[in-house]
């Protein structure tokens, strides 16, 4: 039998997966697995001896796990996604718990982003956002869970857009530039994103090219439509995909790494979105 560290929030999304059965899904599927729970502390993984690193939490427990995971150098990981919107894991096809666990599941490269501003480094793995989602952020809507909590944050996040005053923003790309006045930039590593927005059908951390999303000005009242509808339609927007983009960011952009505010501050700032030079291996289904 492998061996598996397995890796708990135990507080992602509902709260009410157990180790016990976490322990059993491994078992079911040839792992023997070593527990962590990220409550009881902070996790060292230059101890993981194990074929696989399990991880059983949200988009922000696989965020904050990416910095040691890519200095692992070890095999590979798999994502048991227990979150609220599951936005990584959706994206590369990880519906269910198992998922990632079955026979038939592939390795593939889980690709790194990596923001870069005055002279500092965040590594992200869903998007970079600068405008409405990264102010829907700092603007919480209060306490919520579950589809309730993704339901107050669409409410909000359209409320916002309502009375957005709309930005210009120029952005390079390895192909050339574009520019214009917008509601929202989005850098998409992971194609879901903010609270379950299916906003790229084709962006994926296993793809290695990020989805640069954008919301122009006169495309407000369409997506307010579509964030009251039940999304099954494409999300009205504009893509371009690419490997590398660099915008510059003035001191009155909300900008957002994951689900962390990084901005404004201060005076104008470069801003460079690239993939890291490593990546790590993955578990997905086939």
């Amino acid at each position: 039998m492998k061996s598996a560290f397995l890796i708990h929030r135990v507080s992602a999304g509902s709260g009410n997966l157990s180790r016990r059965f976490l322990e059993t899904l491994l078992r079911k599927h040839g792992y023997e697995p070593r527990y962590h729970c990220l409550e009881e502390g902070p996790v060292d993984l230059r101890t993981a001896q194990s074929d696989l690193i399990a991880i059983a939490g949200g988009d922000g427990t696989l965020g904050k796990l990416l910095p040691q995971l890519r200095n692992w150098g070890g095999g590979e990981f798999a994502i048991l996604p227990s979150g609220t919107a599951n936005n990584v894991a959706r994206s590369m096809g990880i519906l269910d718990l198992d998922d990632a666990l079955h026979v038939d599941a592939v390795t593939s490269p889980f690709n790194i982003g990596q923001y870069f501003c005055g002279g500092k480094t965040k590594l992200f793995c869903e998007s970079v956002g600068i405008g409405a989602l990264a102010s829907m952020i700092k603007k919480s809507s209060g306490p919520a869970f579950g589809q309730e909590k993704l339901r107050r944050g669409r409410e909000h996040l359209a409320e916002m857009i309502a009375e957005m005053v709309p930005f210009y923003l120029q952005v390079e790309t390895e192909g050339g530039s574009f520019d214009g006045d917008f509601l929202a930039v989005e850098f998409l590593n992971a194609g879901i994103a903010g609270p379950s927005l299916p906003l790229s059908p084709n962006a994926t951390p296993t793809r290695a090219q990020f989805d640069i999303y954008s919301i122009r000005a006169a495309q407000r009242n369409a997506f307010i439509a579509w964030l009251r509808s039940d999304l099954n339609c494409p999300a009205p927007g504009i893509h371009k995909f690419t490997s590398y983009a660099a915008f510059e960011c003035k001191n009155n952009h909300d900008l957002r790494v994951d689900d962390q505010i990084v901005g404004p501050s201060g005076a104008k700032r470069k801003v460079e979105i690239k993939f890291d030079s490593l990546h790590i291996n993955t578990k997905v289904p086939r």
